[in-house]
């Protein structure tokens, strides 16, 4: 049965005694607040951060904003890349300080210089969505590009769809792959599913069922729905797996997104009523938690 794969959909679907105890902690952070700050007044970078630290999760110390700017300044001034971080996390939530995205990139860009990763990944944001300053996609490209290299996950996602949709920069399929491919390799299952949805339609690389089946069965146990959808149809055309209306329609249910939704009404109408019987049974399978590849399997061992 010829199914007109929604490619817009598909890629909308890819794209959180106590007291006497507790007198004891105080005590002794009480101590290691003294000794640190003996450390700090002679110029113990650590001391420095610690400081900062502790005044800023105000556990057993009250939160003093203008400790925890003051200590993790001195240490950012020092060169202290972490201080740097923490400040330029600081300013740019504006919880402590009035918001300052100056500041923040400033701090952060200090940070990231020395090689802090999460710094770098901050500063591509900042410039990706011009937080506090313009839009600038070189910027964002090249902060990402060094956190990524580090093997930040979330840098190498954002690359993928940068260079994916071809947002503001040159479409470049091959780059977006490269970078899905990373992040599809650290387990993300929705890089796995824009590899799967890659190799399926061939957008970008020479189409091949078999890495196209391989990344949606690594995604679909995940919970990805785009990764469940795309075995529906593989299933539905008989592309790279064996052919089953039944496990399509099985999977298009688990999935439920509205991009398969017509295709569902086309296979109830072409499956007797014990196949959709099937369906459902082999619905409550898949739907069941790390189950989908499992049950898939099971049913096709079954009825080859």
């Amino acid at each position: 049965m010829p199914m007109k794969i929604n490619v817009k959909s598909i890629l909308k679907c890819l794209f959180a005694c106590t007291v006497v105890y507790t007198s004891l902690i105080q005590l002794c952070v009480a101590h290691e607040v003294d000794d640190l700050k003996a450390h700090a007044k002679q110029g113990d970078l650590m001391a420095m951060f610690k400081l900062g630290a502790l005044y800023y999760n105000g556990k057993n110390l009250p939160l003093d904003p203008k400790q925890i700017v003051a200590h993790h300044t001195k240490a950012a001034n020092e060169g202290d890349k972490y201080s740097q971080f923490t400040l330029g996390n600081i300013y740019a939530q504006g919880k402590l300080v009035a918001q300052n995205y100056a500041q923040s990139i400033y701090w952060y860009t200090k940070a990231a210089n020395q090689g802090d990763l999460n710094a770098q990944f901050n500063l591509a944001l900042i410039y990706h969505f011009g937080k506090g300053t313009a839009v600038d996609y070189s910027q964002a490209i090249e902060w990402y590009t060094k956190a990524a290299n580090q093997g930040a996950l979330n840098a190498q996602l954002n690359l993928g769809r940068l260079y994916f949709k071809g947002e503001n920069i040159p479409q470049d399929y091959k780059q977006a792959l490269y970078w899905y491919t990373k992040a599809a390799v650290q387990g993300d299952a929705m890089a796995q599913a824009y590899l799967g949805f890659s190799y399926y339609s061939g957008q970008g690389v020479a189409q091949d069922y078999k890495l196209a089946l391989e990344w949606y069965r690594k995604s679909a146990p995940q919970n990805n729905k785009a990764a469940q959808m795309g075995i529906g149809y593989m299933a539905a055309h008989g592309s790279g797996i064996t052919q089953s209306y039944v496990v399509s329609l099985a999977a298009f249910n688990t999935a439920g997104l509205d991009a398969s939704a017509a295709d569902r009404e086309k296979l109830l109408k072409l499956l007797s009523p014990s196949d959709i019987e099937a369906a459902k049974l082999l619905t409550a399978e898949m739907s069941k938690p790390n189950n989908f590849i499992k049950a898939l399997d099971d049913y096709l061992a079954k009825h080859q």
